[in-house]
């Protein structure tokens, strides 16, 4: 929806519609409506209309005054008639933003710095420095046209930069094309811009060979360690235990996944882990039911009578890891444990259960 709402905005300073400003606000809408975060979008109808080229002030204003007041206009009551009734759309804001503990510039460079290691550690320091000075050469030919890109790639990336409490990796990925880019867009201005078809090869020859170069050096032996051993790769900060070591990663789940969608009479099957999407895609075509899991344990009561039940009816499989939030104690016994594997590191596991049918929880066999 951001994207096409960049584009509608586009569309709206190179027609100077009404009808296309009163669509922007709406898309505007639906980006908010979509997810809390996108109200970092608001910036881009004013964005757009003050980069846009031969509009006089007047009609700017009036574009304008049409997609703010079509974006109150729809945003606005929904927002309204959620708050009467009990539901704040931005509750979870004090989460996600620190609380009253961190003022928003102390997250936004703290944010930043973050970014900077990302981009170091997963793109190289060469590309971050070539994407800068791609960028300069850019605003330097094009000063309206980078910056209505460089304006409008920000926006998609402010949402984690400027609500983010401890951003991951993960939450940046969409800051880096704004990275990618400014590096592109100066590559293509030099070479269009060689004044004899023999500069515009020794351009793309500095291009290609640096481009080997790091794929040679910086991209094969990531890619590498990646296959070979997870555990050893150079990542930053909190990335191993995220992606490698703990519950976000697929390492495990996907392995055990493949193990159910091999069995020709599969049992029902409850995914009690944290990325139990990517169990599901693993075990297809077997269905995987995955309980919600409350981040506090309440759910704990729940989902351990939801497997007893099943029980009741024939065995079942369970695939499971130890969880801050759930306990795998309180599974209907008795069971048998069919496989564990671990994840990169040994740390943590993953565990495939078979429940007997008549299993009966910790509550029942007391």
């Amino acid at each position: 929806l951001s994207v096409l709402a960049v584009w509608i905005a586009w569309v709206m300073v190179q027609t100077r519609a009404r009808w296309v400003a009163l669509v922007l606000g709406g898309s505007l809408a639906l980006v908010l409506l979509a997810k809390a975060s996108g109200v970092v979008w608001l910036p881009l109808p004013a964005v757009a209309l003050i980069l846009g080229q031969k509009l006089s002030w007047r009609k700017r204003a009036e574009l304008g005054v049409l997609a703010y007041g079509t974006f109150a206009g729809i945003a606005g009551p929904l927002l309204v008639v959620l708050r009467v009734k009990g539901y704040d759309y931005f509750s979870l804001a004090s989460v996600f933003t620190g609380g009253v503990n961190r003022s928003v510039p102390d997250r936004i460079w703290s944010n930043i710095q973050n970014l900077w290691h990302f981009d170091a550690a997963y793109l190289g320091l060469p590309v971050i420095v070539l994407a800068a000075a791609g960028g300069v050469y850019w605003l330097s030919q094009q000063p309206r046209r980078a910056l209505w890109a460089v304006f409008a790639l920000g926006m998609g990336g402010g949402g984690a930069v400027v609500f983010g409490n401890a951003i991951n990796s993960r939450y940046a990925l969409n800051h880096v094309a704004w990275v990618l880019l400014p590096l592109a867009a100066g590559i293509a201005l030099l070479i269009e811009r060689a004044r004899t078809p023999r500069q515009q090869w020794i351009v793309w020859g500095i291009v290609g060979t640096a481009g080997a170069i790091w794929l040679v050096v910086f991209v094969l032996p990531f890619q590498r360690d990646t296959w070979n051993d997870p555990a050893a790769l150079d990542l930053y900060g909190d990335d191993p235990r995220q992606y490698v070591e703990q519950e976000a990663s697929g390492y495990g789940v996907t392995e055990l996944g493949e193990w159910l969608s091999s069995q020709a009479d599969p049992l029902p099957v409850l995914g009690l882990v944290a990325n139990c999407q990517t169990l599901r895609l693993a075990a297809y075509p077997v269905d995987v039911t995955c309980p919600a899991i409350n981040w506090d344990g309440t759910s704990q009561r729940a989902i351990m009578a939801q497997a007893e039940r099943w029980a009741a009816k024939g065995p079942l499989y369970v695939v499971g890891e130890q969880l801050p939030y759930i306990d795998l104690a309180g599974l209907p016994q008795p069971y048998t444990i069919i496989d564990t594997v671990a994840r990169p590191g040994g740390s943590r596991s993953v565990t495939l259960f078979r429940i007997d049918q008549g299993a009966v929880g910790e509550s029942r066999s007391e």
